[in-house]
This record gives C-alpha cells, sequence and structure tokens, in this order.
C-alpha cells in the first residue's frame, strides 16, 4: 500500500474516531434544571385602625421582596375583607408596596375574610429553579483528555449559572406568549438600575 493510500486511511479513521466521540452519551450530560412552584404565606402588621405599613409591615415586606424575585411570581393572594373599606386599604397598600419592589399588577387577588384582622396574611406562589442533582460532579478530572469528552463537572456549571440566572424560571419548561408589557414593572427596573438600588434574589441551587 502506498504511502498515500495510508495517509488517507489514517485520516479516515482519525475522523471516524472523533465523530463517535462527539455522538457518545454520558450520563452527566442528563442534568436538567429542576423548576417547582412554592407558596410562602407571610403575615403584615398594621395599627389598629390604619392602613399605612407599621415598621414591621415593612419589615415584612422588604423580607418577601429579598425572598423572592418579582419575575418569578405567579400569584399574590391578599385576606381581605371586601364590605371593610380599611381592610381594602390595606391590601391596596400591600399591593402597591409589592409593585413598586418589581411585581407584575396582574398576579394579585384577594381572599375574602368576614373578619378584619390587625395582621394581614399574603400569599406568594412563586418558581423556584434548583441546579441538578448529584452537582458538582467531580467524578473526572478537570484536566485535558484526549477522548474528545467534556469534564463532568461542566454541565453542572452550566446549569447551576443558568438556574441563578435566570428571570422567570418557567420559561426554562415552555416559552411566553407574545402579550403586551407590564410598564410599572419596567418603570420599577429602570428606576433601581439608575439608583443602583438593585438587591440580588436568593435563589436555592443544589450542592453549594
Amino acid at each position: 500500500m502506498h504511502t498515500g493510500q495510508l495517509m488517507r486511511l489514517f485520516g479516515t479513521s482519525a475522523l471516524l474516531f472523533m465523530l463517535a466521540a462527539c455522538g457518545t452519551s454520558y450520563p452527566y450530560q442528563e442534568k436538567r434544571i429542576q423548576v417547582e412552584t412554592l407558596t410562602e404565606s407571610f403575615t403584615v402588621p398594621f395599627a389598629k385602625s390604619q392602613s399605612g405599613l407599621t415598621p414591621d409591615g415593612k419589615s415584612e415586606l422588604q423580607r418577601l421582596t429579598k425572598q423572592i424575585r418579582g419575575t418569578a411570581v405567579k400569584s399574590v393572594t391578599v385576606q381581605a375583607n371586601r364590605a371593610s373599606k380599611l381592610s381594602m386599604s390595606r391590601a391596596g397598600t400591600i399591593k402597591s408596596n409589592l409593585i413598586r419592589a418589581g411585581f407584575p399588577t396582574q398576579v394579585f387577588h384577594i381572599e375574602p375574610v368576614r373578619t378584619v384582622s390587625q395582621d394581614v396574611t399574603v400569599d406568594v406562589a412563586y418558581a423556584l429553579a434548583h441546579a441538578p442533582e448529584n452537582c458538582p460532579d467531580w467524578r473526572s478530572r478537570a484536566t485535558p483528555n484526549y477522548s474528545n469528552q467534556q469534564f463532568s463537572n461542566f454541565r453542572c456549571t452550566t446549569m447551576t449559572n443558568l438556574a441563578r440566572q435566570v428571570s422567570d424560571p418557567e420559561d426554562l419548561i415552555h416559552g411566553n406568549n407574545s402579550v403586551s408589557g407590564d410598564a410599572d414593572r419596567n418603570q420599577v427596573a429602570i428606576t433601581n438600575y439608575k439608583q443602583n438600588t438593585v438587591t440580588a434574589p436568593i435563589i436555592s441551587v443544589g450542592g453549594q
């Protein structure tokens, strides 16, 4: 066999080997971000016969907005007595404060109650992204190899970064329909950016 034929044969074999390696499926490549919907309850206290927030009420709403990213919120349910002007005014105070913090206007609902409580219960349903299970994954060394394979923790790194950065975790499940924008929330985002008051969200990720 001539030298030219040997070189062509060697080149073809090397190409087939690399293509086979590219098509190989590895267990760590199957890792996926876990998205779940959680509901948490918050109790916002008010002063007697008053609809303005007390210091404790402001603190509770600040805790809520720091814990939950507004773009991930699916619903906000505020308990209120529709027959009571005071009760509805308190619900409106909570809503306006949460909208200023970046919560979308269309997610708010009133849960009718018969009494007028001094402490108002707020239930927030929101989506939360978790990094894949068993991350980080150090089954293979983070050193170069000659098998055209990614090291085991590469997928974990990518998925963890995405889980931390995604604005609405449910976008990882399905896309959004074409809907009109929320001017109130957009204004909050721009104002926070200009005033340098953007708060980093607290997002649970596995393996950290």
